[in-house]
């Protein structure tokens, strides 16, 4: 009788955690909603002028900006374009954030209904849930128009249906396993191969079934996998696609300075621990108050796996000069999912500081969406689409180019877009009549118009020809 209390008190303190878990998922999903309509961030409107390049100009296969292909597979172009137009196309930036808010959902998902069938343990299933939907993706990552979530959610849903064929050895999760990295790959890059491949070799080395990967059904659908962006880059894609991104990766190796390398090779563990506070912050603490004591046995099984599976993909990021923090989104369900075993482990007391943490940060990302951010794109930021309508009336009646490729030049340009409905163009030639969009201004393109700054951030209108003359 003792002993039956004592489960059913642990395992009412176990449903309290849960109910706890929910209500933070709850809360932090709403949150991706806030931030929808905030103006353009970064590079955002490369996929919104390539959206809309392609459909103004009704291609189909090959994403534009400015006229150009852009070196990008059109996945994310082809889930904008119908979405934009059922919203508007004035609305189609917040087509675009509403499909990398779902796909971050969708992986959230998948974190949960995998680890619910991996480990068997509802509570571990939510706490990975909550961490991966806390830190970087809740605050920044999940919601901004990058192609990055949903490549991110295409690997990582690849990589769990692999595990479940081998898990189950049945052959419909091999099916699965193809559409999702074929999905990562056409939308954004070959490299979802590689985080792939690197989890069929630890699967194929450390799995119980894995004896199951040379089944005939494996070995079908693998060799369907390795034939897609064989297919992809031969018989589809515009020449210039394929190689270009072949060309993207290798350009990440290049970068600056010896100094600046080693800074990266020394600061870029520490930003992934920054991405993923509160539950690094929690799980540090344990690890140095030695509440994680039996170690070897955590390591052992699945979370072991993922763990390696996380090290050997972070290895290349790690050693590469030109790493961005997105460029690892594919890992972050795993890191979340090994943190929430080491939390799980830490016992009840990291748990509950852990949903503490989780608490103050979905706070934090309400008072940033509707207090500080607002704040700031009003008082140190320049006003993109009043830009886009001055440029519009101060350009009647002449052509139109845009030369600038920045993160500012390309909002204002994806206004200048959607109020004319007229994708802007490079210009071709020098001496005609007409303005350019630069953001230099020494360009060969044009004598200064006009100038529109806010501190730091600068754009220019140039002219050339009679379009100079008052």
């Amino acid at each position: 009788m003792r002993r039956l209390k004592e489960w059913s008190y642990q395992q009412a303190k176990s449903l309290k955690l849960e109910q706890y878990c929910y209500g933070l998922l709850t809360a932090a999903i709403l949150s991706l909603l806030t931030t929808l309509n905030l103006p353009y961030q970064g590079e955002e409107a490369m996929y919104t002028i390539s959206s809309l390049e392609m459909h103004h100009q009704k291609q189909a296969w090959w994403p534009l900006l400015y006229g150009y292909v852009y070196q990008r597979p059109p996945l994310f172009n082809w889930l904008i374009i119908p979405l934009s137009q059922v919203l508007g196309w004035s609305q189609v930036l917040l087509a675009a954030r509403l499909i990398t808010a779902l796909a971050t959902v969708a992986t959230a998902f998948g974190v949960w209904a995998w680890i619910t069938k991996l480990y068997k343990d509802k509570l571990l299933a939510l706490l990975a849930t909550t961490i991966f939907l806390s830190g970087d993706l809740l605050v920044r990552r999940g919601w901004l128009a990058y192609a990055d979530p949903l490549f991110a959610a295409g690997v990582y849903l690849a990589i769990a249906a692999l595990w479940c064929a081998l898990e189950t050895r049945k052959n419909h999760w091999f099916a699965w396993a193809f559409l999702a990295l074929s999905a990562a790959f056409l939308s954004k890059a070959l490299t979802a191969y590689v985080f792939y491949m690197v989890a069929l070799f630890l699967l194929a080395w450390q799995h119980r079934h894995r004896s199951f990967l040379w089944s005939k059904a494996s070995v079908f659908w693998h060799a369907v996998i390795a034939a897609l962006p064989l297919y992809w880059c031969t018989h589809i894609a515009e020449s210039s696609q394929g190689s270009g991104m072949i060309a993207d990766i290798f350009s990440r190796i290049t970068g600056p300075s010896l100094g600046s390398y080693f800074k990266h090779i020394l600061l870029f563990p520490a930003e992934i621990w920054l991405r993923f506070l509160p539950a690094s912050l929690i799980i540090a603490y344990a690890f140095i108050s030695k509440k994680l004591t039996n170690s070897a046995k955590i390591w052992r099984g699945p979370t072991g796996i993922m763990a390696a599976l996380i090290l050997i993909n972070l290895l290349p990021y790690w050693l590469s000069p030109q790493t961005r923090i997105r460029y690892i989104l594919p890992l972050y369900p795993f890191i979340a999912i090994v943190c929430a075993v080491l939390l799980h482990e830490s016992g009840r007391e990291s748990i509950k500081q852990f949903l503490w943490g989780a608490l103050a940060c979905v706070i934090l990302k309400y008072v940033l969406a509707w207090g500080f951010w607002p704040y700031l794109e009003r008082e140190a930021r320049l006003d993109y689409e009043s830009i886009a309508n001055d440029i519009i009336e101060e350009t009647q009646g002449f052509s139109l180019y845009s030369d600038d490729d920045s993160a500012i030049g390309l909002s204002v340009s994806a206004h200048i877009d959607v109020l004319r409905d007229e994708p802007l163009r490079r210009p071709m030639e020098n001496g005609q009549d007409g303005f350019v969009i630069s953001r230099r201004e020494n360009s060969h393109w044009g004598e200064v118009f006009r100038v529109y700054q806010k501190g730091e951030q600068k754009i220019y209108l140039l002219c050339q020809g009679r379009a100079c003359k008052p």
